[in-house]
């Protein structure tokens, strides 16, 4: 849960939006029936080999500034070389 979701949790059970719920068994059943609710299909990411994504790129446009300036940037942590 993110900041934004946790202060408007807090401010709804401030403002007596805060559902009690009689035990656990029955706090479970209300999340596992928002789980199913709001589930959806996966579906399966189509998967490309590098040749693939080279050919799409195109290389003919200048690089900015910007793109040059962090490919001659040091490297700063773990990064792969």
């Amino acid at each position: 849960m993110g900041r934004k979701e946790t202060e408007d949790a807090i401010a709804e059970a401030r403002a007596g939006g805060l559902t009690r719920f009689p035990t656990v068994e029955a706090l479970m059943e209300d999340l596992n029936r928002e789980v199913e609710e709001t589930e959806q299909p996966t579906q399966t990411r189509p998967r490309y080999t590098l040749d693939e994504l080279l050919a799409e790129s195109d290389y003919s446009q200048p690089r900015t500034p910007e793109e040059q300036e962090w490919l001659d940037a040091p490297p700063v942590g773990r990064e792969l070389l």
